[in-house]
């Protein structure tokens, strides 16, 4: 989790020791939002990103294309 006070941002990320698929991509992402809920910092007034780290992930282009902050060991390391 990341936070900027001054502008209300809040960065919640999930990271996963595994490959996932795309759907596993979409669950984690689903039970992460579902999470934030829980998150009290200034509710109702701050703007929400979300982000998934692996281990590898399919679909993440189709997941930044939706604002999803999306990375896994290939975008680090060349194989």
């Amino acid at each position: 989790m990341a936070l900027n006070l001054e502008t209300k941002e809040i960065l919640l990320v999930a990271c996963k020791w595994k490959k996932l698929g795309e759907n596993d991509a979409l669950g984690v992402l689903h039970r992460l939002k579902e999470k934030s809920k829980h998150v009290q910092w200034p509710n109702g007034s701050r703007s929400e990103y979300y982000g998934i780290i692996a281990k590898e992930m399919a679909g993440k282009e189709n997941l930044r294309t939706d604002g999803v902050v999306a990375f896994d060991l290939g975008n680090f390391f060349s194989r």
